[in-house]
């Protein structure tokens, strides 16, 4: 996870390309039926936690924690 952290915060990796990355490594579940599209969008607000995340400011679960409360509420959808 610490190459493909930096590559979705300058934008090589899209937000679906990190989301099925996540998905696949069971960080992130999706609610029942969701499936991961290309057109998934994480808020360019969030990448400031990867940015953090990515520099050990935040822990691992706080971003997992958070873009999960963020999927579960549907405000990024997959």
């Amino acid at each position: 996870s610490n190459i493909i952290i930096p590559q979705w915060i300058d934008g090589t990796v899209t937000d679906s390309m990190f989301f099925k990355f996540l998905v696949e490594k069971n960080a992130i579940m999706l609610p029942d039926g969701q499936k991961i599209s290309q057109q998934s969008e994480i808020p360019d607000w969030y990448k400031t936690n990867g940015k953090w995340w990515s520099e050990r400011k935040i822990t691992d679960s706080e971003f997992i924690n958070g873009l999960q409360y963020l999927v579960n509420q549907r405000i990024v959808k997959a």
